[in-house]
């Protein structure tokens, strides 16, 4: 049942750039122009930050890249630890673009007794309404099951029309 949801994300994925040309990977200290320069979108055009492990308060990328490490190490999901976030970029492997970011929070659900994961997705400004937002969840999906886990929560802007719209193409409401 679960891998036919994943390949129902995937077939409903209709994106400019298909799906094998964009690929998820932590940042280094060699994406600050892009990681900068994706910051400075969402300033101009006052969007909302969510999913970029709190770019937003970040004026200088070693700073961010110091946090976002930090937030990764604090735990390790691996070693039944109780949370562990994982910022991963949304690079087009082709033109070498930035195109997002994905959080991934790995935490363990008392209640439930078992692992599970939360899903925060962020597209940049520029490259909304292009089907990305479908690929990068359908990548975080995949980098969950790769841990293991069969359930998770997706995050999304309840007061955005283009956040609801995405998420009812991958889950029926």
């Amino acid at each position: 049942m679960f891998e036919n949801f994943i390949n129902n994300v995937y077939n409903k994925t209709m994106a400019k750039q298909t799906y094998d040309e964009i690929t998820l990977r932590e940042p280094t200290i060699l994406d600050v122009e892009k990681v900068m320069d994706m910051r400075k979108e969402f300033l101009n055009t006052h969007c909302k930050f969510n999913g970029t492990s709190n770019l937003n308060i970040y004026d200088n990328y070693i700073d961010w890249l110091a946090y976002t490490i930090n937030q990764t190490q604090q735990s390790s999901f691996n070693n039944n630890s109780n949370c562990t976030k994982f910022s991963y970029l949304a690079i087009s492997k082709e033109k070498n673009i930035l195109i997002g970011m994905i959080e991934i929070i790995f935490y363990y659900d008392l209640n439930l007794m078992q692992k599970r994961a939360h899903i925060i997705e962020c597209v940049r400004p520029s490259k909304r309404r292009q089907g990305y937002g479908k690929i990068l969840i359908k990548k975080a999906i995949e980098e969950c099951i790769s841990y293991g886990l069969k359930k998770y929560n997706l995050t999304y802007e309840r007061n955005s029309k283009a956040s609801r719209e995405t998420m009812s193409k991958i889950i029926d409401f």
